[in-house]
């Protein structure tokens, strides 16, 4: 009895496979495509947990903003957002089909850099309450000064 159901544990296992593109409008005005890749995407204990609660309460808050930071200290689990948060917009969301329809849930956020220009280095999908679906760091993006950051962020709910 006990193989049986560790075989149906098993097959119930789901998991999310994150994914981020990054891209500049540099002052001249013009796109710039930095980089899209699969992110270690640690999904924070809180993270977790609002999930778990967008499940059965109906006032639970999506995640729909786009945190951007300039640390890289490695994403632990404990992480509530950027470890030094730079700037935060609304982002748009949306769900797009990988494999099985609508399993991707995509979250596009622009962020213009102030005065000085910043050297952007993680990322955090995050509720308009503060709360962090997950923490990505990567090499340092340099902006200049009224530059635009765009980052999309794809979250793949995929079983196995």
């Amino acid at each position: 009895m006990r193989k049986l159901i560790l075989f149906f544990l098993r097959k119930d296992k789901i998991k999310c496979k994150g994914s981020l593109t990054a891209r500049v409008r540099r002052t001249n005005g013009e796109w710039e495509h930095l980089w899209t890749k699969p992110v270690p995407n640690l999904v924070v204990f809180a993270g977790v947990a609002q999930t778990a609660l967008l499940w059965g309460d109906g006032t639970a808050l999506a995640f729909t903003k786009g945190q951007i930071g300039s640390d890289n200290t490695a994403p632990a689990d404990g992480d509530t957002g950027c470890k030094t948060p730079l700037d935060e917009q609304t982002g748009v969301f949306s769900r797009e089909t990988t494999t099985i329809t609508n399993d991707t849930a995509k979250l596009v956020s622009q962020h213009t850099a102030a005065a000085g220009g910043w050297s952007v280095k993680e990322y955090c999908a995050r509720t308009s309450g503060g709360t962090a679906f997950n923490r990505v760091i990567f090499t340092a993006i340099p902006l200049n000064e009224s530059e635009v950051l765009e980052f999309t962020y794809k979250n793949q709910i995929e079983r196995s």
